[in-house]
C-alpha cells in the first residue's frame, strides 16, 4: 500500500472540503453537517417511571387538554381508577392520542391490569355506562404502539367505546383479557368509526355464555350504524362460547389488507372466527372479505366453524381461498342460516 499516496489523497479532499466551507461562507450560507455529527435532541415522554410530567397513565389523561398526545415511555403501568363510581379503570371522554414515545419493539411501554382495581375495562372511550349509552359528544381517540395485557384471571376487558365516536386502535398487542367478563375484550359500540390496523389480538378466553373472546361491533340502535375496519392485523388463539369476533344488529366490518384470523375455537356456536347475528332488534349486520384475508383453521362446536351467519346478514367476500381450513361437525368454512355456503 503506498502510504504517500493516501496522504495525497487526504490532503486534497480537505482542501476541497475547506474551498467549499469558503465559498459558503462568502455566499452567507453555512455548510451542511456531516451525516450523523448533529446530536440528536433528546425527547420528552408525556409519561416514565421518573423525570416526566405523569408517572401514571391515569393522571396525565385526566390532567390533558382536548386533542393532546400523551407519549408513554418505556416499562410496565398499572393503572388505577381514579372515579370508583365509572365502569372504566381510564375514562377517555375528549379527543386524545395515547401512544408509546418510541417506536423500538424493546420501548413499548407495557399496560397491565390490576385484578383489585375498581372498574370493569381497562379503557373507556366516550361517555360509557353499562348498556353503552350514548351521552353527551363523543371523542376521537388514538391508541398506538403499546401492549395491553392481562395475566391474571379477573373481569377485566381492554377497551370499549361508546357511541358516535371515532376510536383508531393500531400497532397494538392484546392479550389474556376475558375470564367471565359479559364484555368482550375490545367493544365498538353503537354509531361508533372505528379502525384496527396492524395490530395482534391473541391468546384470550372468556367463559360468559353471549361473549366474543376478540373484537365485536354492535349496535342495537336503527339510527346509529357500526362500522369498522380491521386491516392487516392477527386475531389468534382467542377462546370462548361465540368465537373471535362478532358483528351484530346495525353494524358494518370490512376485513382489509392481510388480516388473518386463524386457530380460534367456539364452544357454543358456529363461527369461530367471525359471527353475526341479527341482534336483540333483528338488523342487518354485513360483513367484507377483501382478496388477501385469511379466515382459517378455526374450530366451532356447531357448524360454520370459519363464519356463521344469521339469515338476514351480508357477506361478501367469502370464497374458498378467503376462508378454508376450518373445523366444524358440519359445514366447515361458512354457515348461513338455513343452509352450508362453503363446506
Amino acid at each position: 500500500m503506498d502510504h504517500h499516496l493516501l496522504d495525497r489523497i487526504s490532503l486534497q479532499l480537505a482542501r476541497r472540503t475547506n474551498r467549499r466551507a469558503g465559498i459558503l461562507a462568502a455566499l452567507g450560507l453555512a455548510a451542511a453537517p456531516a451525516v450523523g455529527s448533529a446530536r440528536k435532541k433528546k425527547q420528552t415522554c408525556t409519561v416514565c417511571a421518573s423525570g416526566c410530567r405523569h408517572t401514571t397513565i391515569e393522571a396525565a389523561v385526566a390532567d390533558a387538554s382536548r386533542g393532546a398526545v400523551i407519549t408513554v415511555g418505556p416499562g410496565t403501568y398499572t393503572p388505577l381508577a381514579l372515579d370508583p363510581s365509572t365502569i372504566g379503570v381510564i375514562n377517555i371522554t375528549k379527543d386524545l392520542t395515547i401512544r408509546a414515545c418510541s417506536t423500538k419493539h424493546r420501548q413499548t411501554p407495557v399496560i397491565h391490569v390490576d385484578p383489585n382495581t375498581t372498574g370493569t375495562i381497562l379503557f373507556t372511550i366516550g361517555n360509557v355506562d353499562g348498556q353503552f349509552t350514548c351521552i353527551g359528544r363523543q371523542p376521537t381517540v388514538v391508541l398506538e404502539n403499546l401492549i395491553i395485557e392481562n395475566t391474571t384471571e379477573n373481569t377485566k376487558s381492554a377497551i370499549a367505546t361508546a357511541c358516535n365516536g371515532k376510536a383508531t386502535l393500531r400497532n397494538l398487542l392484546v392479550s389474556g383479557f376475558g375470564s367471565s367478563t359479559q364484555y368482550a375484550p375490545i367493544v365498538f359500540g353503537p354509531g361508533n368509526t372505528g379502525l384496527v390496523d396492524r395490530c395482534l389480538i391473541r391468546g384470550n378466553g372468556v367463559s360468559y355464555v353471549e361473549t366474543i373472546s376478540g373484537i365485536v361491533a354492535f349496535s342495537t340502535d336503527p339510527l346509529a350504524h357500526t362500522e369498522l375496519t380491521i386491516k392487516d392485523s392477527e386475531i389468534t388463539d382467542n377462546h370462548g362460547p361465540l368465537g373471535a369476533i362478532a358483528v351484530s344488529g346495525n353494524a358494518t366490518m370490512h376485513l382489509t389488507g392481510t388480516t388473518s384470523i386463524h386457530g380460534n375455537t367456539a364452544t357454543v356456536m358456529g363461527g369461530a372466527g367471525v359471527f353475526l347475528s341479527a341482534g336483540s332488534a333483528n338488523l342487518s349486520p354485513e360483513l367484507t372479505i377483501g382478496r388477501q384475508v385469511r379466515i382459517t383453521d378455526n374450530t366451532s362446536s356447531v357448524q360454520g366453524g370459519g363464519i356463521f351467519a344469521a339469515a338476514t346478514t351480508t357477506v361478501t367476500g367469502a370464497t374458498t381461498r378467503t376462508v378454508r381450513d376450518n373445523v366444524a361437525p358440519s359445514c366447515n368454512n361458512y354457515w348461513q342460516d338455513p343452509a352450508c355456503v362453503l363446506s
